[in-house]
């Protein structure tokens, strides 16, 4: 792992592909490029509300400080957490289960059910921007 001179990740490469990271002056993360086999994908954030992903768009919707959705293109996805706030169901607009996940003591999954539409997941941290 390599980190920055303010203790940052900018680069894992003991993970399945090599993501590297990019943080803005506040210690936002800014972008994430994964590399596997050769094939990059490319992620800008912008603020913690809406991200493109080689040209494709996510806005996050927040009711205080809980994430409660995600729009990808114009498709709706409702998140509902556990009491931990990490994410466990994903419904659609029609309330029909869209995916499900449950996590071990300290966050490795440990069951998915169809694809997530968000890499937030144990405990809302799936981008942990500059903290501890």
């Amino acid at each position: 792992m390599t980190y920055d001179v303010e203790n940052r990740l900018t680069k894992n490469t003991h993970s399945s592909g090599i993501p590297e990271y990019a943080y803005d002056g506040d210690g936002k993360r800014v972008k994430k490029v994964v590399t596997v086999s050769g094939v990059s994908t490319t992620t800008f954030y912008v603020g913690d509300h809406y991200e493109v992903t080689n040209g494709s768009s996510v806005k996050h919707y927040s009711f205080g400080t809980q994430r409660v959705a995600v729009k990808q293109g114009s498709t709706v996805f409702y998140l509902h957490g556990d009491h931990l706030g990490s994410t466990s169901v994903t419904t659609n607009g029609s309330g029909g289960t869209h995916s499900a996940q449950t996590y071990y003591a300290f966050g490795a999954n440990f069951s998915t059910t169809g694809t997530p539409p968000t890499d937030f997941g144990f405990t809302d941290s799936g981008r942990t921007r500059a903290r501890g």
